[in-house]
């Protein structure tokens, strides 16, 4: 599982270095006297919030990469920076966020997917492209977003068909969800989870969903209640 994770990983950081490569021609101005085109890469996560555990992974991978990068010197004449933004998972701090990175010469950003939601008519105009691990369903007909993985409604659908197809246990599986409240990617999968259950009741025991509160670190303890917690 680490080993997976590590390239993919690995994977979303090359995407978003490749998206960078190609504006290195427009940057204007060089970084001091070194004469490099310089472009800044706007990192745009929760770095000390609920998902900061997380998003760190990711940040401290593209770091490595382009530290690798920059020792192997294939582009002499490109300087590449991550400038960074926390959110703390808090949807008020996003707009500010991107208007703050703009200000900072970024000329491509990565946030979470439900924050590439919230942003794409404003980075659309802009021509920023953005980088993003998944996507929502309503992004995808975006020609500015990038992402490794598909839709979480799609990454709920390869999950529960290898489930049906390997168990092998003398009884249907229990299948449950936990996800943050209020979170369109969480909720997302929690409603497809919930689909996908009762279309394959024959196969699998839906015992519900558990919403923990966005506010709290905590996970919720899975039950039989079918709904958001109180």
């Amino acid at each position: 599982m680490r080993r997976r994770l590590a390239r993919s990983i690995l994977l979303g950081c090359m995407v978003l270095l490749l998206a960078v490569l190609p504006l290195a021609s427009g940057c204007g101005g060089g970084d001091g006297d070194t004469g490099k085109a310089e472009v800044k890469l706007g990192w745009l996560w929760d770095l000390t919030g609920r998902s900061a555990l997380a998003v760190i992974q990711v940040y401290n991978a593209l770091n490595d990469l382009l530290d690798k990068t920059k020792a192997e010197n294939p582009l002499p004449d490109l300087d590449v920076k991550i400038v960074t933004y926390d959110t703390k998972s808090d949807p008020a701090r996003v707009v500010p966020g991107y208007v703050w990175l703009k200000g900072q010469g970024c000329k491509v950003m990565s946030a979470s997917p439900q924050d590439c939601e919230m942003l794409r008519t404003q980075f659309e105009a802009d021509h920023i492209p953005f980088f993003e691990v998944s996507n929502m369903l309503s992004t995808l007909d975006s020609s500015w977003l990038f992402s490794v993985y598909g839709t979480p409604e799609g990454q709920i659908e390869i999950l529960m068909d290898y489930v049906i197809k390997t168990w092998d246990g003398a009884a249907r599986p229990k299948i449950s969800y936990i996800g943050f409240a209020g979170v369109p990617f969480y909720e997302a999968q929690g409603e497809m989870t919930e689909l996908l259950a009762i279309e394959n009741k024959d196969k699998v025991e839906w015992t519900g969903i558990q919403m923990v509160p966005a506010t709290t670190q905590s996970w919720a303890q899975v039950t039989s209640t079918v709904g958001p917690m109180a």
